[in-house]
């Protein structure tokens, strides 16, 4: 499906500093974001691995809301199938990689997650699970 990428959406990617970004579409942030999942799995750079979480997903979050109405629900359809590839192809840590604090865990849950190999490599701690 061709996504409209509206005014809204266009005036809050204009604030980011890639022209890629700038000029991106709808329809290029999953795109991106896809790619990101997929490769997320052999992902060994630490500043790389974050750059693609501030330049896809993040930014993702941030426009949702200005999705067109009857557009929206495919649009998450979409984007949760790719949310699931990504979460599939890394581990939950205990920390995210810069603040923490329970709404931003809430609404950025990808920055808990990385691949398996920078867990190792970076001393990352992974989340407990609890028994219920």
């Amino acid at each position: 499906m061709e996504y409209t990428t509206n005014q809204k959406i266009q005036e809050c990617l204009r604030g980011y500093y890639s022209d890629s970004t700038k000029n991106a579409t709808l329809n290029d942030l999953l795109k991106w974001w896809k790619n990101v999942a997929s490769r997320s799995i052999k992902e060994d750079d630490i500043d790389e691995y974050l750059n693609d979480l501030f330049g896809t997903r993040e930014i993702i979050e941030k426009i949702i809301n200005f999705i067109e109405s009857n557009e929206k629900t495919q649009f998450i359809k979409e984007l949760e199938f790719i949310d699931d590839r990504f979460r599939l192809n890394t581990v939950e840590v205990e920390n995210p990689f810069w603040v923490e604090n329970n709404e931003f865990r809430k609404k950025y849950w990808f920055y808990y997650r990385a691949p398996k190999y920078l867990v190792e490599s970076e001393n990352l701690k992974l989340k407990e699970v609890q028994n219920q």
